[in-house]
């Protein structure tokens, strides 16, 4: 999982944004296809922290696809 807060340099691994605009209180988030389970639980987990613990307004999420 790759996360950048555009407004500070705290994620759990910072992923260069130059091809995005810098919004302030943005979060962005990119998951690989394979850590999505069926149930959703790590979406909710993260939507959950990124509005109520980081109370951050916006939310930038990406799902990519591990090229081989």
């Amino acid at each position: 999982m790759s996360t950048q807060q555009v407004n500070d340099t705290q994620g759990c691994s910072l992923k260069e944004t130059t091809d995005l605009v810098a919004t302030p209180n943005s979060y962005y988030v990119e998951l690989p296809l394979g850590a999505l389970d069926d149930q959703g639980s790590l979406l909710d987990s993260l939507i959950h922290f990124t509005f109520d613990t980081l109370r951050m307004r916006h939310l930038d999420l990406r799902i990519v696809v591990e090229a081989r």
